[in-house]
């Protein structure tokens, strides 16, 4: 666990310090028109997906923190200055992974568990600039989760006990369909230029802590029965929990160049004079006329 927070801040420092090597700096003004303005864009990442039990034998079976891909879509709303309200649609992928011996003879047992959901996150952002670079923002987030199970598989070797292997795939009669829980973390968004187009990037870390125990109700009532009674254990309560990092990259967002829309205006009120000087004109000729 140690080492993967240590990446994870390996990952958001590298950001930082190449984001202002990518592209041309953002100009102030530029910087506050599209600052300002929605956006949108995709999500990636990955995250190290693990259980919660409330049994104490389930709790000491060792804890692989396998690695699972999150992808998705996102739009970012700023709400003043300092905040931005940032829904997101995506594909998590969560579960449990262990190897463990079992018995007097310590056979070994894999138990593996691949859940996917739908999840839809809400996350209220807090932003900060370091000094006077505005093009590198810090932000702080806080986000409700609400996730729906797709599928999955649970797999198990066991070589040697009753049941050698096992394939199943993840219904509602192996996890709970609904799971709702709080996400919570910190990142860094950059902005920069190419060429006449804006982009937003964030990267970002964070925590999920799920509320609902994820024991299907056919489980608890015991009329599913589990394949692996060794680790698939029913008592108590699992929850999921996820360490991830998430890459969001919006959609580049063209810009107008700087004095167009003065030299704009100009050219305006000069076509309006020209045309009020032309009928002063016609005027002047029909009374020399007469």
């Amino acid at each position: 666990m140690k080492k993967i927070i240590l990446s994870i801040f390996v990952l958001l420092a590298a950001a930082a310090s190449l984001s202002g090597q990518i592209g041309q700096p953002v100009k102030g003004n530029e910087l506050a028109k599209y600052g300002n303005k929605p956006v949108f864009g995709i999500v990636g990442g990955i995250g190290t997906a693990r259980f919660k039990y409330s049994d104490e034998n389930l709790s000491s079976l060792p804890n692989d923190h396998a690695l699972r891909p999150n992808f998705g879509v996102f739009i970012e709303v700023p709400i003043g200055d300092v905040f931005s309200i940032s829904p997101e649609l995506l594909v998590a992928h969560k579960g449990f992974n262990t190897t463990y011996s079992y018995g007097e003879e310590l056979y070994d047992v894999t138990y593996e568990v691949k859940s996917r959901y739908v999840s839809f996150r809400i996350p209220l952002m807090f932003r900060f600039s370091i000094g006077n670079n505005h093009n590198i923002q810090p932000f702080l987030f806080l986000a409700p989760d609400f996730s729906y199970l797709l599928g999955g598989e649970i797999t198990l070797d066991q070589q040697g006990l009753p049941i050698p292997e096992a394939n199943i795939n993840i219904g509602k009669a192996n996890m709970h369909d609904i799971d709702a829980g709080l996400y919570f973390g910190f990142g860094v968004r950059w902005k920069f230029k190419i060429g006449n187009y804006m982009m937003l990037t964030r990267l970002d870390a964070g925590y999920n802590i799920g509320f609902i125990n994820s024991f299907s109700e056919m489980e608890i009532d015991e009329s599913s029965i589990p394949t692996n009674i060794h680790a698939y254990n029913i008592t108590g309560t699992r929850f999921n929990r996820a360490l991830e990092c998430n890459l969001h990259i919006s959609i580049p967002k063209k810009i107008r160049k700087p004095g167009c829309e003065e030299t704009s205006k100009i050219f305006r009120k000069m076509s309006v004079t020209s045309k009020k000087q032309h009928k002063k004109s016609r005027n002047l000729d029909e009374i020399f006329r007469k």
